[in-house]
């Protein structure tokens, strides 16, 4: 039962494109190949495990105050950036307080946030080493991966997000344990629309996504 709130675990062993597209916009927290199942299925079924305490909350808790809330530490880890993700974004969405299409900017907000903390906040991989790597073709969890195993210590460190959801705003606070960053200067850039890098739009994605975005001086 608990599980079912949450979302769905999907399996499949096709392209993930062409299987999301027979997927009827589900509650997803995670889609697997085959192939991945024996590796990730435990770790996600972990996470959720360990969350189910707020899952079990949820209905409870807005029945009698209207307002959800709670708090998640989360490894520098990709998959488990998804899978918590995907908890948040279902959950706001179940309460009624969003629709589909707000839901996915929702998602792709939180993604780039949390993956931010992972990469340049935990790990202090730096823009220009990113580009460097992905230009020779390492995948995004690739780079974390081994970053983590380079260095233990900061692989050790986490994100934390704590969330606050009432029918009337959806309030979200990220932390991670690195050294921060200048984003003054950062916000004040202008996105290179001719770049043809994937990443290091996530700033100006987000901000043009959400009513206030906010940093602490650190960064």
């Amino acid at each position: 039962r608990w599980l079912n709130c949450a979302g769905l675990i999907a399996i499949h062993n096709q392209k993930e494109d062409e299987f999301l597209k027979t997927v009827p916009g589900g509650n997803l927290v995670a889609v697997l190949h085959e192939r991945e199942v024996e590796v990730k299925l435990p770790r996600i079924l972990g996470l959720i495990r360990r969350n189910r305490n707020i899952l079990f909350q949820r209905e409870f808790q807005a029945m009698f105050t209207g307002e959800l809330s709670g708090a998640f530490a989360i490894d520098s880890d990709l998959l488990d950036v998804q899978v918590h993700v995907n908890l948040i974004v279902n959950l706001v969405y179940n309460a009624g307080y969003i629709d589909e299409s707000v839901k996915q900017e929702l998602k792709l907000v939180l993604h780039e946030l949390l993956i931010n903390g992972v990469e340049h906040g935990n790990l202090d991989i730096s823009f220009d080493e990113k580009s460097a790597l992905t230009r020779e073709g390492f995948s995004m969890a690739e780079i974390i991966a081994e970053r983590v195993k380079a260095q233990p210590e900061k692989g050790a460190r986490k994100v934390h997000l704590s969330y606050r959801i009432s029918p009337e705003k959806t309030a979200i606070v990220i932390r991670d344990e690195g050294k921060g960053f200048d984003w003054k200067s950062r916000q004040a850039e202008e996105p290179d629309e001719k770049s043809t890098l994937l990443h290091g739009r996530g700033i100006h994605m987000s901000r043009s996504f959400c009513q206030n975005l906010l940093w602490n001086e650190r960064g």
